[in-house]
């Protein structure tokens, strides 16, 4: 029997969309992002609370056969509000389905535009094992 590559590419992506919906659901906060130096509090103020919900999000990104644990990502924003970029720091969760679940999940962390300099934060995720 001959598996199609591209269908279980797919396959595995939407495994991780449909987590990825069902992590909005629900997961309770958790800690605040790293803050950023010389940015407006109530900058600092909004991103700590849509990166500790995107981080929550990111919590249910685990993809079968992807490894699980701790890591962290860089997250920019644009003065428009939107998030300019997302890095994922950690060396074995980049290039998995995991890690672009996880950057999707910090790409939805918008906030207010602002005015002022273009905050990176470091914000930690962690991706566990489903049942």
């Amino acid at each position: 029997m001959q598996m199609d590559v591209s269908a279980v590419w797919m396959s595995t992506r939407a495994l991780a969309v449909v987590a990825l919906a069902a992590a909005l659901a629900c997961h309770p906060p958790q800690e605040p992002a790293a803050p950023a130096v010389g940015i407006d509090a109530a900058v600092l103020d909004a991103a700590r609370v849509a990166l500790t919900a995107a981080a929550e999000l990111a919590s249910g990104c685990h993809a079968s056969g992807d490894p699980t644990g701790k890591g962290k990502a860089r997250v920019v924003y644009s003065n428009d509000g939107s998030v300019k970029s997302v890095e994922i720091l950690t060396q074995k969760f980049r290039e998995t389905v995991s890690g672009g679940c996880v950057r999707l999940a910090f790409r939805r962390a918008t906030i207010e535009p602002f005015v002022g300099p273009e905050p990176t934060f470091i914000k930690y995720f962690e991706l566990t094992e489903r049942i």
